[in-house]
């Protein structure tokens, strides 16, 4: 199995810097922009299930971050049993 190239490597990363900089100054979320590029950039072939998710998989990764970063610093209540 062969990894990503490096033009692959930089057109994602472009994609991640144009959905940053819009999502903060438009306030939405990277969804939003990240879903509709990977669909019609052809480039990347990706039909609109595909895309959906790899976004959700996104946010579900960020958020299992802030999660665990919450409870290490003891700024969460969890109380099991």
């Amino acid at each position: 199995m062969q990894g990503i190239g490096i033009d692959t490597a930089i057109i994602l990363a472009c994609v991640g810097i144009i959905a940053g900089l819009f999502g903060v100054l438009l306030g939405l979320g990277g969804g939003a922009i990240i879903v509709p590029m990977l669909t019609l950039i052809p480039y990347f072939h990706l039909t609109i299930h595909q895309a959906v998710a790899i976004s959700i998989v996104c946010v579900l990764g960020v958020s299992l971050g802030g999660t665990v970063r919450y409870v290490e610093e003891g700024l969460t209540d969890i109380r099991l049993g």
